[in-house]
């Protein structure tokens, strides 16, 4: 079983990297205003095609995988992910696993509670027991300044044009490398998990505690 999990390891990274962007449109000024009244049309299942070509080219090598059914490009991927239809392939897994992690960040049953309104200028990151922390539209931290998302954006593709050089490298690479790459991004210090710590995956009072990076 070791050895299959080796011979998948790019696969299993692909898929836990997928996870980690799938809802990187979230991390914008925009998406928080619109959560506090404030209507800009700003679309957060959007944010991916900023990374085209990048997006579908450094990740291409998966549709190509053996025993995996993917979308035929990830900007496919996005789309099928959030059509509300389980898909009978890979995406299906995933859209599983979000559903799961989901219920149980939101943890209440359907219909009889909603979230709770703020305004945009309260639009506060807390604790869980609702102490206030900051506030992320009057005082934003570095990925919600302005210019913040497009160096978000750039180490995005900067994150997937190392993983397809990794997953397409001969002879293979050694666990270290792909660890250095996953510490990089998400370790104790990693850049994505720093940005996406630093907003919010949902809003609501008294206890806006569930981070980007929560959600992820």
């Amino acid at each position: 079983m070791l050895q299959k999990l080796r011979e998948y390891r790019s696969l299993l990274l692909s898929c836990e990297a997928i996870g980690w962007l799938h809802m990187a449109g979230k991390a914008h000024p925009d998406f928080l205003r619109q959560h506090g009244g404030q209507t800009s049309g700003y679309k957060l299942k959007n944010w991916a095609q900023a990374l085209v070509p990048d997006w579908d080219s450094t990740l291409a090598w998966l549709s190509n995988s053996e025993r995996l059914t993917w979308p035929n490009s990830l900007s496919d991927f996005l789309r099928q992910f959030d059509a509300g239809k389980s898909q009978p392939s890979v995406v299906g897994l995933l859209q599983a696993a979000h559903a799961m992690a989901s219920g149980i960040e939101k943890n209440h049953p359907s219909n009889t509670t909603k979230y709770l309104g703020q305004d945009s200028t309260h639009m506060w990151r807390t604790t869980a027991f609702g102490h206030p922390v900051r506030n992320l539209l009057e005082d934003p931290p570095d990925v919600l300044k302005d210019g913040g998302g497009d160096v978000l954006l750039k180490k995005i593709v900067g994150l997937l044009r190392t993983l397809h050089g990794l997953a397409t490298q001969d002879p293979a690479p050694s666990y270290d490398d792909w660890n250095a790459w996953r510490q990089a991004a998400i370790g104790p210090d990693g850049w994505l998990r720093r940005a996406f710590s630093q907003t919010l995956a949902e809003t609501r009072i008294p206890n806006n505690d569930v981070t980007l990076w929560d959600q992820s």
